[in-house]
This record gives structure tokens, C-alpha cells and sequence, in this order.
């Protein structure tokens, strides 16, 4: 096992001692607090000039990374390709021969490991095809062609998972067991949770939780040519080839470049970045020797633009020894979520205390794969394990908290909630993946209860309103961001896929109608 070396970031005395104007920061704290952004980090110069989390969020806390993933994949990849395991011209074809169909296009058989981390495999992957119940090679090499290798571009999430099902048939292990020695290891990262399929592959476009530190600690990697701390950790060769861009502009609508699993800002300094969905983003600017981290839960990632908008134009010169200033400081210790909150207590607290409420199972949600859990579906979308089905409800009452119980994917759950506007904690491991719950409730009137649960390492917040009428009971899910909003995110991809936006806009408007019901349910006798 090799020894890890020092991982400690030092945090310089204020923002401009390492070269940041707190003036710029504080007007983009302004900003930032609007949204749902969970924190953001500034490293120059190899020292931490600025943080700032929304508690219950944490620098050294993981954090779903989403298509951050995809970077970490092209990682993975590119040791493979410098230890001579895999070579960027390898066909998938060639990789997985009982996977290729009888009558496959010839296109098929043309797609290289390249092509796969670039973006530019050309197969258009269905959206509406279940990770539950398909195989997910499988998926992929059914999928059908939209232009040949090579001369396209296509944000194709699968295209990652592929990348590193060929890693594994190389390997014989996991991508986190391949990258434990030669990534996490080096740099103290704790072995961190990904999402795989049916046989252990990580999603590879998706799926990885790590903490804001540990992303920067991989981003400066980039910034310093593979190295951290001095220490040659991922080849140099590989880091010029990951940042270049392949992408074929005119096929696409985007307005960056694109390398092997990194996003290339076509501006003055053209840094370049690992980009996740929700906002999760590690930007390395190398003209101005920094990283900027952020991390979110904003459908839209206005974080990231907010980013955008601030760097590099708030890197300044250093002021060794300059003293943070009091505006900074308050601006840096305010906007944590707030627990809800109410002083009053239903009467009804003793009537319904430990009884269990059976709720019914919505047959159309578990024939879509898409059954209601207490993880929202944005989080569950591309799982293969989606839990779900919430029954056997019961609240425990206690003097300023209660413990809020339920049934969901054959597992029984409990989890403590704050009735004092704080928040309480809970582990739980729901649909496979590991969560630590902050969770509140408060009464809205007699006969309503709010659940209110924010899992640190998702995005997204679950809010579970039940409502009681004697023996029958209603629970409405919903989540923050809400899942509308969620949805229309998803649009363009629809679109695409569906080659119509008239088709589009049904299936998403039936979406936003169908996949958060009231659901019914009574107290068992």
C-alpha cells in the first residue's frame, strides 16, 4: 500500500494575502446566497483564499459529483492508457463481441475508447430505457447511430460507462479499486462511494461522490501538470491530452471546447474544467496559478455562472500579510439553511404517536421504475436501484424532536427530525448509496406535518407533507429544486432523442403530473 503524502491545503491569512479581492467575493457571495448553492472554494498560489458552505454542506464533506464523474473517468483512463493497458484506438466492438448485434451498423464497430471519452461515439443512447432492468452494454450497443465516429458530438452519458466496463476487462477490478493506489491513495482521499451497474462497473458519466477538498486536490493536479506537492501523481501526458479540444463545432450547440472528459472555457486565460449537473464545478485557470471549486443544488448551475462572472477578474496581485477585512468576514459566516420550524404542537401528537400508516403502491410509478423514495427522483434517475415505495409510516414524538420511520425497497428506515429548529442527524443507505441526513419537521396545522430531510451528499432536499383526517392519511412528496423545474432541464435532451418538440413537451408536461402523486394511505388497525 503506498504511504500518502501531505494533503494538508493551507489556508492563507486573508483573500488578498494569496491574491483574491474580498471586495469581488463579497459581491459574489451576494449572488451566490440568492441560489441554491451549497459552497465554493478558492485556491491560489497553493493556498485555500477563500470557502464558504451552507451548512449542512462541508468542504471535507462528499458531495454528488454528477458529470464530474465524467473527468474522474478520463483519469482512470489515461493511467490505463500510459501503463500500456488500454490504447486510445481500442473498438469497443473488439471489447464486448457478444454484445454487437447480428445486423450492427458498420459505425458501431468503428467506435474507439477515443471516441467514447471525447463525446463523439456518435450513438445516441435511449433516455427512456430502464437502468433497472437492461443490461446498460447492452443499452449502449443497441443503441442506434447519429453520425459516424469522429465527427460529431453528443453529450452521451454512457459513453463514460463504457470507457470503463473496457478498463475492467483489462483490469479485473473496479475503477475505485484501479484508482485507489494511483489517485486516491496519493492524494489522502478516502475511497470514495460510485454508482455502478448490475456487475460492479461505476457508471463512469455519473454517479461519484467526493468532497470539495478532494476535488480541488484532483484539480490541481491539472493545474501543475499531474503533479501535487511535487509529486508526479497523474501523468503529464495525460493531462496535455485530456485538455484538448476534439470537439467538432459544427456539430453542436455549445459554447465550449471539449477534451477527454473536460470542459475547455473559450476565454482570455481558456481554463478549463470538471462540470457537473446541479453545478458541481472545478474550474483551473493555469495563467493565474488557481483552482475555484464550487458545489450546488441549482437546476440551472447559476453558480457556475456566477463563477463565470468573478474569475479570473477577482485574482489581483498578492498583499503578503494583508488582515481580512470585518465585511468579508460576516459576508463568509451567514447563509446556512435554516431548519422549519414552529412552536406549536398538534394536539393529535398522542393519537398518532407509533402507529404505523400504510400507504398504497402506485403500480404506473413501479412500471416506469420510478416508485416514490425519500431520495427525490432527480437524485435516482439513472440508478439501478431506485428503493422506493414508502409505507409503513410512524412518527415517535419526543420533547423537541421526533423520529420519523418508514418502510421503502425491502429495508426499514428511521431517522431522527428537530421540532426545536435544529437540525438532526442520520446515516442511511437508501438504494444502495450513503447518506447523512439533516432533517426537521414542524407542525403547519393540526392535522398537517412537514418532514423536511437534506441529504449532505445530494443536491436535492426532500420535503414529505402528511396530512391527517382520522384514520386516513395523504403524503405529498416534493423536493427542493422542485422536480418541474428539474424536468425542464431535461427538455433539450428529450428533444433530441424524440427528434420533436411538440413530443417533447407532452411527455415532459405527463412527467411533471405524474411522478410526485398524493398518495393515500390509512393507519393499520
Amino acid at each position: 500500500m503506498l504511504t500518502a503524502i501531505k494533503t494538508e491545503l493551507p489556508v492563507a491569512k486573508s483573500p488578498e494575502a494569496a491574491g483574491v479581492s474580498s471586495e469581488k467575493l463579497i459581491e459574489m457571495l451576494s449572488e451566490l446566497k440568492k441560489i441554491d448553492c451549497h459552497g465554493f472554494m478558492v485556491i491560489r498560489h497553493g493556498k485555500i483564499a477563500a470557502r464558504w458552505f451552507r451548512y449542512p454542506y462541508a468542504a471535507d464533506t462528499p458531495h454528488a459529483m454528477y458529470s464530474v464523474s465524467k473527468s474522474i473517468t478520463g483519469i482512470a483512463i489515461g493511467f490505463a492508457v500510459s501503463e500500456g493497458l488500454l490504447s486510445l484506438d481500442d473498438k469497443v466492438a473488439d471489447f464486448f463481441p457478444e454484445y454487437v448485434p447480428k445486423n450492427c451498423d458498420e459505425n458501431l464497430k468503428k467506435v474507439t475508447l477515443k471516441h467514447l471519452i471525447t463525446l463523439s461515439a456518435g450513438r445516441n443512447v435511449s433516455p427512456f430505457k430502464s437502468k433497472v432492468r437492461h443490461d446498460w452494454i447492452k443499452l449502449f450497443m443497441d443503441s442506434k447511430c447519429d453520425y459516424a465516429p469522429g465527427e460529431g458530438f453528443s453529450y452521451i452519458n454512457e459513453n463514460f460507462h463504457m470507457a470503463l466496463a473496457m478498463l475492467r476487462k483489462v483490469t479485473g477490478v473496479s475503477a475505485v479499486e484501479f484508482l485507489r493506489p494511483r489517485l486516491f491513495e496519493p492524494l489522502g482521499i478516502e475511497v470514495p462511494y460510485w454508482e455502478t451497474d448490475h456487475k460492479g462497473v461505476e457508471a463512469g458519466g455519473w454517479g461519484l461522490h467526493l468532497s470539495p477538498v478532494d476535488l480541488a486536490k484532483i484539480a490541481m493536479c491539472f493545474l501543475y501538470d499531474g503533479k501535487y506537492e511535487g509529486k508526479q501523481i497523474i501523468p503529464k501526458e495525460w493531462v496535455n491530452e485530456a485538455v484538448k479540444n476534439t470537439k467538432v463545432k459544427k456539430q453542436t450547440g455549445y459554447n465550449f471546447g471539449y477534451g477527454c472528459g473536460v470542459w475547455i472555457r473559450e476565454s482570455e486565460d481558456g481554463p478549463v474544467r470538471f462540470d457537473g449537473m446541479f453545478g458541481q464545478v472545478a474550474e483551473i485557470h493555469k495563467k493565474y496559478d488557481a483552482v475555484t471549486v464550487t458545489v450546488g443544488g441549482d437546476m440551472n448551475a447559476r453558480n457556475r455562472n456566477i463563477m463565470f462572472k468573478y474569475f479570473p477578474d477577482a485574482f489581483i496581485d498578492p498583499i503578503p500579510n494583508a488582515e481580512p477585512s470585518e465585511e468579508y468576514l460576516k459576508a463568509v459566516s451567514e447563509g446556512d439553511y435554516i431548519p422549519p420550524y414552529s412552536e406549536y404542537r398538534s394536539p393529535i401528537e398522542s393519537k398518532i404517536d407509533g402507529r404505523k400508516i400504510a400507504f398504497e403502491k402506485k403500480l404506473l410509478l413501479n412500471m416506469i421504475d420510478f416508485p416514490v423514495s425519500v431520495i427525490p427522483a432527480a437524485v435516482t434517475y439513472m440508478s439501478k436501484d431506485k428503493a422506493g415505495n414508502i409505507t409503513d409510516v410512524s412518527f415517535n414524538f419526543k420533547e423537541d424532536s421526533l423520529a420519523f420511520s418508514w418502510h421503502e425497497g425491502g429495508q426499514d428506515y428511521s431517522i431522527e427530525c428537530g421540532l426545536d429548529g435544529n437540525w438532526r442527524v442520520s446515516k442511511a443507505v437508501i438504494g444502495g448509496a450513503p447518506y447523512t441526513a439533516y432533517s426537521a419537521a414542524k407542525w403547519e396545522s393540526e392535522n398537517t406535518l412537514l418532514v423536511h430531510i437534506r441529504p449532505s451528499e445530494s443536491p436535492c432536499a426532500r420535503n414529505l407533507k402528511f396530512t391527517f383526517n382520522g384514520n386516513k392519511v395523504e403524503m405529498l412528496p416534493s423536493s427542493d429544486p422542485p422536480s418541474d423545474a428539474i424536468l425542464d432541464s431535461l427538455r433539450g435532451t428529450v428533444r433530441d432523442f424524440l427528434k420533436s418538440e411538440k413530443r417533447a413537451d407532452a411527455l415532459l408536461t405527463w412527467a411533471k403530473n405524474t411522478l410526485e402523486p398524493v398518495h393515500k394511505g390509512r393507519f393499520k388497525k
